[in-house]
């Protein structure tokens, strides 16, 4: 080989090496490495499904948001979006109660993972449970004059409740909300039900079956019908002039228009003179008519 193509190989191999360490430099302190940390990153609930099969919720927390912190080149760093970091939690296989679950990052390759926090993150599992409850129908709003309800009907007469443990727990009453506002005719009404907690505020987020009730509510016409003393012997003679009373002296009764059209007053049953003389007033009850109801069956 001659001297110059020996020298011209010299000085393409010095020129390769000078390139190189020309490369070298450019990436080293043009585009060097660096840090940076993101932030709120969402995490990823993955296998909730086999929470579900299992019967059990996650309860808490709904959502999780950690920091990440990455290091690279700063072109690649640069580049890099919270999109492009995958943080997630494995939710298969845990059972009820409060757990410590790990958290796994995914980063591109052209980056390395320093460091995140939290690494760990505690859920509330709660078993999902069922039981059935009374339906309790209640009324709202005012009758027009003259008018009084019968007793009420529901059907089903119960509902089945199911969703975690505690929830389920807290439901108190469940209830049939019918506004009696301005009704004059028997009511028939299928109506939504409510899931009510120990402080009368809704239950959401449990589910029931079914979600309405078929309601029925017979309506009577009322009306104040005075009282009739009936009693049983007769006033010793030594009682002059007695006076009798009554409290109260008429009731609000209700019932079938054709019989509450022929009262004229409702009789008491018999009371005994000698125990009226003897204690001065007695209790007693009224002789109802059939088809004839109080008004207030708590009236005395």
């Amino acid at each position: 080989m001659s001297k110059e193509k020996k020298s011209n190989l010299t000085i393409k191999i010095f020129s390769l090496v000078i390139a190189i360490i020309l490369w070298s430099y450019v990436m080293s302190e043009v585009n060097p490495k660096i840090t940076k940390e993101f932030r709120n990153i969402d995490v990823v609930f993955s296998n909730m499904e086999d929470l579900e099969r299992s019967g059990i919720e996650l309860m808490s927390p709904k959502e999780v948001k950690i920091n990440v912190k990455v290091e690279g080149r700063r072109s690649e760093v640069l580049k890099l979006r919270d999109t492009d970091i995958i943080a997630k939690v494995d939710l298969s296989g845990y059972s009820e109660g409060t757990k410590k679950v790990p958290i796994y990052i995914d980063v591109p390759s052209k980056v390395d993972l320093v460091d995140y926090t939290p690494k760990e993150i505690s859920f509330r599992f709660e078993r999902i449970v069922s039981k059935e409850q009374q339906v309790v129908l209640t009324t709202i709003g005012k009758l027009e004059p003259g008018y009084s309800l019968g007793d009420g009907e529901i059907k089903p007469q119960s509902v089945i409740l199911k969703g975690p443990k505690s929830w389920v727990n807290s439901v108190r009453e469940v209830v049939a909300v019918v506004d009696i506002t301005g009704k004059t005719k028997d009511i028939n009404a299928t109506v939504p039900i409510k899931l009510l907690d120990d402080d009368g505020n809704d239950v959401g987020r449990v589910e029931k079956e079914p979600n309405v009730v078929d309601v029925f509510i017979p309506m009577y016409r009322s009306r104040k019908i005075p009282i009739d003393i009936q009693l049983d012997g007769s006033i010793p003679t030594e009682y002059e002039n007695p006076t009798l009373t009554v409290s109260p002296k008429a009731v609000d009764v209700k019932g079938n228009d054709a019989i509450l059209n022929t009262l004229s007053s409702i009789k008491t049953k018999p009371i005994s003179v000698y125990k009226l003389v003897g204690s001065g007033s007695v209790e007693t009850e009224l002789l109802l008519p059939e088809g004839i109801e109080l008004v207030d069956p708590n009236q005395k």
